[in-house]
């Protein structure tokens, strides 16, 4: 289940010791429905960003790959465009996926 991206970015935070300062989505789902980035993109609240590749994973591991054979420096990255989020909507977004989670995470729930 996907709670969304916001808490995995603050626990990404956590983890690096300080603030996230974006995302990048990757996944056929994004390509089918435009909507859902725009979404992901409001609920993130960094800048988000969509992934171009076909294969995203595997072009992800490749330049891993390279970087950690120092074929490439760390500062190279797979091509991205904007994702815009739903600014308007951002407080009814937030609002709806509060309600989301703490139905999903009550004690009983299907």
């Amino acid at each position: 289940m996907n709670l969304g991206p916001r808490p995995l970015i603050d626990a990404q935070a956590g983890l690096a010791g300080g603030r996230v300062g974006g995302l990048t989505l990757i996944g056929q789902l994004l390509r089918r429905t435009r909507c859902w980035a725009r979404i992901k993109a409001t609920l993130a609240d960094v800048q988000t960003r969509d992934g171009n590749a076909a294969e995203p994973v595997a072009s992800a591991a490749a330049l891993l790959a390279l970087v950690r054979a120092g074929a490439t420096d760390a500062e190279t990255t797979l091509a991205t465009t904007p994702v815009t989020p739903f600014v308007h909507r951002a407080d009814a977004f937030r609002v709806r996926l509060g309600q989301f989670i703490d139905a999903a995470t009550q004690q009983g729930a299907p």
